[in-house]
C-alpha cells in the first residue's frame, strides 16, 4: 500500500522540519537546494565510538552466552545420551568416512 502523505509541515528526521509541496500549484517554483556542509573528522570519530561500542559489547556477551549454553546442551544431551562432544565428532568423522 501506498505511503499516507505528509501532513503540510512536520518535524522530520533529526529535528528537521519538512514540509510537503503544495499540489495544486503546478506553476510554484521548486525550493532552493538547501546547502548541507562536509561531515567533520570529530563528527566521524563520535558516529564511529557511538555505532562501535554496542557492537562490541554485544559481541562479548552473546560469546559468553553462547559459550555457556553450549556447555550446558552438551552436559544435558551428553548425560541423557551417555555419550560426550568428543564421542560425537568421533562418530561423525566414522560416519562421512562410510560415506565416501
Amino acid at each position: 500500500p501506498p505511503l499516507p502523505p505528509l501532513p503540510p509541515c512536520s518535524s522530520g528526521i533529526g529535528g528537521r522540519r519538512a514540509c510537503a509541496s503544495s499540489s495544486s500549484s503546478s506553476t510554484a517554483a521548486a525550493p532552493a537546494a538547501e546547502e548541507v556542509p562536509a561531515v567533520t573528522k570529530q563528527q566521524l570519530k563520535a558516529h564511529a565510538i557511538q555505532s562501535g561500542v554496542p557492537m562490541v559489547g554485544f559481541g562479548v556477551v552473546d560469546c559468553i552466552v553462547m559459550t555457556q549454553v553450549g556447555s550446558t546442551i552438551d552436559s544435558v544431551l551428553g548425560q541423557s545420551l551417555g555419550i560426550s562432544a568428543v564421542a560425537v565428532q568421533v562418530e561423525r568423522k566414522e560416519w562421512e568416512s562410510l560415506s565416501s
